[in-house]
């Protein structure tokens, strides 16, 4: 059986979406906790890591052609 090799960039795009999920997802848990105790601190801090920018540094390519 011969399994054909996925495409590092196709790999690279779905970690990318995920990790960006990822710490959207932990800045609006963090707003939360902040506005449930009260502590504006903590509610700028998870605001702040759901804007993020997106990375701009491109994964190289493995395969070479």
């Amino acid at each position: 059986m011969r399994v054909r090799p996925t495409r590092y960039s196709d790999r690279s795009i779905s970690e990318s979406k995920s990790a960006i999920t990822a710490e959207t997802l932990k800045g609006s848990v963090k707003e939360a906790i902040g506005k449930l105790i009260g502590d504006q601190n903590v509610v700028d801090e998870g605001r702040a890591q759901q804007k993020l920018p997106k990375s701009e540094v491109k994964p190289k390519d493995v395969f070479e052609t």
